[in-house]
This record gives C-alpha cells, structure tokens and sequence, in this order.
C-alpha cells in the first residue's frame, strides 16, 4: 500500500484506497497513521473532482477500527452511492475546527495517492 507524507502535518500518512460494491453502493476505506496528532483535530475525507455532468464530491470517512501493531492509526471508511469508479477519489486528510472554511489548496491538506 503506498504512502503520502503531509507537508505541514508531520508523521501524518494515509494509505491507499481499497473498494468495494455492496447492495449498489460503492464502500471505500483508507488506512491512516496521525502519530502524535489527536483524531479529532482532524477529518478524513473521500473526495473526487468535478467530471463532465459530474460535481466534485466531498465525503467525510468514519473511523472505524485501530490498526494492530501501529500507534494511532486507524481505518476510515465511507459508503455512497456514484457511479464512477474508484480512480476518480483520492482520500484527504484536513485541519477540522468549527467554523473554518478550507479550501481545497490550503497546504495543511494530506492528499492521498490516487
């Protein structure tokens, strides 16, 4: 599973998406280590670019369960309905605060290997 590094989050990593169909849905999980950054600063997004007919879709990940043999590190998943394919999302990883806009250049953003 490949890797990304974040610029401004150090020791933040996030894996590669895994996929699946269930009852007509499409269900993406990504693991991610945070190392020393608390989960709850932090939101993991599925997220693909605007295509054609198609808007940009942003989709918040949940946590579901810790990884054996890592520290803070979990897998996130979601499950939405889309017919496009997998290709098309990356998993992000972004600052969360109340009340803050970030938009999708900020530095702080942990993009995933696509």
């Amino acid at each position: 599973m490949g890797t990304l590094t974040a610029f401004a989050l150090v020791g933040d990593r996030c894996g590669g998406l895994e996929g699946r169909e269930r009852d007509g849905r499409l269900v993406v999980s990504v693991s991610v280590t945070l190392g020393a950054i608390d989960a709850e600063s932090l939101l993991v997004e599925l997220y693909a670019d605007a295509v054609e007919n198609d808007a940009a879709i942003r989709a918040p990940m949940q946590r579901r369960e810790s990884l054996p043999g890592l520290s803070n590190a979990a897998r996130y998943e979601v499950e939405l309905r889309t017919s496009r394919p997998l290709w098309h999302f990356t998993a992000r990883v972004v600052p969360r605060h109340d009340g803050a806009s970030v938009p999708a250049e900020i530095p702080l953003i942990a993009w995933g290997k696509r």
